[in-house]
């Protein structure tokens, strides 16, 4: 029993002693590795390029990666752990520290630097051309130029990734007539390929010349197939103020397409075609011609000088330089204001006989003043005497001079003060009381604020012709001129006791209340036609030469307005000459007056194209036409065989004179 208690107790020692051996033979085997093996960023193919002795990782992402959010898929050495873990998210955007744990516990610290590959092109342009290339998802780079750029030696501008290196270089020419391959290398030495596209737009084969028009002369040319033919008017080549083989052209042709001329210095005398390129090369021929009119033409070009708003006629300074301007711009005609507002322009006799005769009625009483025969500070006691001076000054440069009697039957503008002469009535209205028109409520008949006379009475009949003939016959006027107010009586007038009983007993009716009734308006318009015949006789009686000349409101407004029926005055064979007012404004457009003076031609009767001349508005208050509305005015009248206008008025003549001078070169013959 002893000697088992000895055995079991040695086989007890010897058992510890084989444990104790073991154990310490696995102490020795625990492991020391702990390196990084593989660091990769799989969503990139991202390998880090380890580098174990300064136990630093760099790893390369595409340009633009969020480094803020990367999960690494890590190898370690065996029996060795990492922190962070392998696929946990870490934040790359600054160097991160990975620790490797050996199996014995010792550690190794990592440094992992994360770059993005910059080797990007971000921009490609041509400066030259002021474009930008179209980066595309396959690496090419596009442009579109336009058709014929010259690509065989352009310059890039290129802007890339930072310590990334480009080849060819930016800034160095390159022939891009066939696409150009660049390469980008990033500084871990990745590279991107990016080819460069340079094509150009698709050509163009238009070559046609749509206009051509020479603003200084207010010309157009009228295109036929390939013709141009430019007409101008006689005198144009010999005036001072163009020089026609330097002009400024305007040309409208094909988008693309370009012209072998200047239009900046064009030579219209010398140039007999023009060459019209297509982009693609294909070139059409016009042949140029240049009409300037052989002959000068007849026909009246007259303006209207009044003495409201105008200093026209206030001395003998300023009527000279009237003149002048007028025959500077090529004008025949002066048509000048001889009698508005109850005065004349000149000393008359038949003013100053009615002014004696209201003197003597009111006697004591008399407060009628001067005799008003000027209508400014001079008077003829110093012997100034405008119509005169205009005549003598005018003639002298083989100008025309129509007596313009603006007022006509009309009174005054603005109304008439019918109180009693001593209660600061108007002296004339007391005088003579039954000059007045009368509308149907009894007062002065007016209408647009124009107070009126009663044009059917024989005393104002030959009160007006008294003052015409009398003009006539002291001076030697070319004419005289009645407007839209003689012959003319407002269609308010007529229910005067006179003129009523003067229509009851011709017609057997009493006058009607309605204005446009028919029959009294054709009543009233055929006595205003028989006065239009009883003054042409007065005239020609007086001087046979002087010209009868009207200026109505346009027909048929004329007649329902005024009583102007005019085309029965030539069918009477009383009108030398008419200038319907075709007053409109730009506002309304040019097809306003074209419209106005082609009805109003329908009525010339038997007058001659020379013996009607179309009045146009060149001045009202503010309003003054564009210079190109009053040339297409003219133009539009020439397109009707009209060669001859009259324009109111004088005061816009200065501001239109390029319009005048290019238009009327020459002087016209006068016809009449």
């Amino acid at each position: 029993m002893k000697r088992l208690k000895q055995i079991f107790k040695y086989t007890a020692v010897i058992s510890l002693a084989f444990s104790t051996l073991i154990s310490c033979e696995k102490e020795e085997e625990l492991l020391s590795e702990n390196e990084i093996l593989s660091f990769v960023f799989d969503d990139y193919k991202a390998e880090g390029q380890i580098d174990q002795e300064e136990a630093a990782i760099r790893l390369y992402v595409p340009e633009g990666t969020d480094k803020g959010k990367l999960s690494p898929t890590i190898e370690v050495s065996p029996k060795a752990s990492v922190d962070p873990a392998s696929g946990q998210e870490n934040n790359f955007k600054n160097p991160a520290i990975y620790s490797v744990s050996a199996e014995n516990g010792a550690l190794n610290l990592y440094t992992v630097y994360v770059e993005e590959v910059k080797n990007n092109i971000y921009s490609f342009g041509f400066p030259s051309l002021e474009i930008q290339g179209e980066i595309k998802d396959d690496n090419t780079i596009y442009f579109i130029l336009p058709y014929g750029t010259d690509r065989s030696e352009l310059v890039p501008e290129i802007s890339y990734g930072e310590n990334a290196v480009i080849s060819p270089e930016s800034g160095v020419a390159q022939d891009f007539s066939e696409p150009v391959v660049y390469t980008v290398t990033a500084a871990n030495g990745d590279v991107n390929t990016y080819s460069v596209v340079v094509d150009w737009e698709e050509g163009s084969s238009e070559n046609t010349l749509s206009s051509l028009s020479i603003p200084e002369l207010f010309a157009d040319a009228e295109i036929k197939s390939n013709e141009l033919v430019i007409s101008l008017p006689h005198g144009i080549d010999e005036s001072e103020y163009f020089d026609l083989n330097h002009l400024k052209v305007e040309v409208e042709y094909s988008d693309l397409a370009t012209l072998d001329i200047d239009p900046d210095d064009f030579d219209l005398l010398q140039t007999k075609e023009i060459n019209v390129t297509a982009q693609t090369g294909e070139v059409q021929t016009y042949k140029l011609s240049v009409n300037i009119e052989a002959q000068n033409p007849d026909a009246v070009r007259g303006v209207w000088v009044t003495n409201v708003a105008s200093n026209a006629l206030v001395s003998e300074k300023m009527i000279d330089e009237m003149v002048n301007r007028v025959d500077d711009l090529g004008f025949n005609t002066i048509y000048v204001v001889t009698y508005n507002k109850f005065m004349t322009l000149h000393p008359s006799e038949v003013l100053k006989n009615f002014y004696a005769e209201g003197q003597a009625h009111y006697g004591d009483d008399w407060r009628g003043g001067a005799l008003p025969t000027q209508f400014y500070g001079e008077t003829e006691d110093n012997g100034f005497d405008p119509l005169q001076i205009v005549i003598d000054k005018a003639h002298a440069k083989g100008l025309k001079v129509v007596a313009w009697f603006e007022y006509g039957f009309a009174y005054r503008y603005g109304a008439v003060n019918t109180k009693p002469y001593t209660e600061g009535g108007d002296w004339v209205y007391n005088f003579k009381p039954d000059w007045f028109s009368m509308d149907k409520d009894g007062d002065v008949a007016h209408k647009n604020s124009f107070y009126w006379f009663n044009g059917y009475k024989p005393e104002v009949q030959k009160f007006i012709n008294d003052l015409i003939v009398e003009v006539v016959e002291k001076y030697d006027v070319d004419g005289i001129q009645g407007d839209d107010r003689l012959p003319a009586q407002p269609n308010t007038a007529g229910h005067d006791p006179y003129t009523k009983a003067l229509y009851k007993e011709e017609t057997g009716r009493d006058v009607p209340n309605e204005e446009q009734e028919s029959n009294f308006t054709q009543w009233r318009s055929d006595k205003m036609t028989d006065y239009a015949v009883s003054l042409h006789d007065a005239v020609k009686a007086a001087d046979p030469n002087c010209l009868v000349m009207f200026s109505p409101s346009v027909y048929t407004f004329s007649k329902v307005n005024y009583m102007q029926d005019w085309p029965e005055w030539i069918n009477a064979g009383v009108v030398d000459h008419i200038s319907p007012q075709c007053y409109r404004y730009e506002e309304y457009g040019l097809s306003a007056y074209t419209y106005l003076v082609g009805q109003q031609m329908e009525y010339m009767g038997t007058l001659k194209k020379e013996q009607f001349s179309p009045g146009i508005l060149i001045a009202a208050g503010s309003y003054i036409p564009t210079d190109k509305y009053l040339a297409d005015c003219i133009k539009f009248n020439r397109s009707k065989g009209l060669e001859g206008e009259v324009h109111f008025y004088y005061e816009a003549l200065a501001s239109k004179s390029k319009v005048f001078h290019a238009l009327y070169p020459k002087r016209a013959n006068f016809p009449l």
